[in-house]
C-alpha cells in the first residue's frame, strides 16, 4: 500500500473512473463511504503520515489471511510504518462490490490490485478482497475492523 505520488494519481483516476461509473445506484451515504475509502489508500500509497492515524478507530481490529492473530491500533500504526520501509506500491486498482450503511455503521466490500516493489527491486502483484467495518464518529467516518483475504478462483 506504498507508493509515489505520480503513480497514486493514476491509481486514483482510474479508481474514481471505475467507482464512479457504479454510483449512481448508490445513495448519499455509501457515496460518502466510498469516497472515505477511496481517501484513505490514496494516504497510505503516499505514505504522508495520515494512514492509518486518522482513519482507524481506537478499538479498530485488524486479522487477514496473512496474519496470525488479530492486530489492534497500535500495531496496525507499527505494522504499516515498517512495511512503509522495506517497499513502494507501484500501482494500485480499488473495486466496490458491495456498501452497506445502517445509521452510523457501514460495511464495504471490495477488491484491491497492487503492484509493489521491494527494496531489491522485485516486483510483486497480489489480489486481495477486503471487507470492512466502518463507524461514523461524531460526523466521521472510521475504520473499526478490517479484513483481507486472497481470493480463491476456481480449482485453486
Amino acid at each position: 500500500m506504498r507508493s509515489s505520488a505520480s503513480m497514486g494519481v493514476v491509481a486514483v483516476a482510474s479508481v474514481w473512473s471505475v467507482a464512479h461509473a457504479q454510483l449512481p445506484t448508490w445513495d448519499d451515504e455509501q457515496s460518502e463511504v466510498w469516497e472515505f475509502v477511496q481517501q484513505s489508500w490514496v494516504d497510505d500509497v503516499a505514505e504522508n503520515g495520515r494512514w492509518p492515524t486518522q482513519y482507524i478507530h481506537e478499538k479498530v481490529i485488524d486479522w487477514g489471511d496473512n496474519q496470525p492473530a488479530p492486530r489492534g491500533a497500535e500495531q496496525i500504526v507499527e505494522w504499516t510504518r515498517f512495511e512503509d520501509s522495506g517497499s513502494e506500491t507501484l500501482y494500485y486498482e480499488i473495486t466496490p462490490a458491495a456498501i452497506v450503511v445502517e445509521d452510523d455503521t457501514a460495511v464495504v466490500h471490495y477488491h484491491l490490485l497492487t503492484v509493489s516493489e521491494d527494496h531489491a527491486g522485485d516486483r510483486e502483484t497480489s489480489v486481495l478482497s477486503l471487507v470492512e467495518v466502518l463507524v461514523r464518529q461524531r460526523r466521521d467516518w472510521r475504520y473499526i475492523s478490517l479484513s483481507g483475504f486472497t481470493p480463491k478462483f476456481g480449482d485453486d
